[in-house]
């Protein structure tokens, strides 16, 4: 059972924070036409999401009894790793696509 909402958080944060990272990063490259308007207004709310997410997933690891809670502190640091990463090079992907 926690295992199952383990993955579900860790795919949602994902996900959440690769979107949210390639806005940023297309904001910080002065973008704003290709930025969801919400994102701009609202930026504080999707982090927070995000955040949100990471703990939760991050609480649930210790909660798993068929998985070491380390196990989970691994995974969610690579997908925190990787997310970062994707979300940059997709939006420097769609500033080359403009240029």
């Amino acid at each position: 059972m926690f295992e199952a909402i383990f993955i579900i958080l860790t795919a949602l944060y994902a996900l959440v924070s690769v979107k949210v990272d390639g806005w940023i990063t297309i904001l910080a490259l002065g973008f704003k036409s290709e930025t969801p308007m919400m994102f701009i207004q609202n930026r504080k709310i999707y982090d927070f999401v995000r955040s949100i997410l990471f703990l939760g997933a991050l609480a649930i690891s210790f909660l798993t009894p068929n998985m070491p809670w380390i196990t989970g502190v691994i995974i969610l640091a690579v997908v925190w790793l990787a997310a970062g990463s994707i979300g940059r090079k997709k939006a420097f992907a769609v500033y080359r696509r403009i240029l």
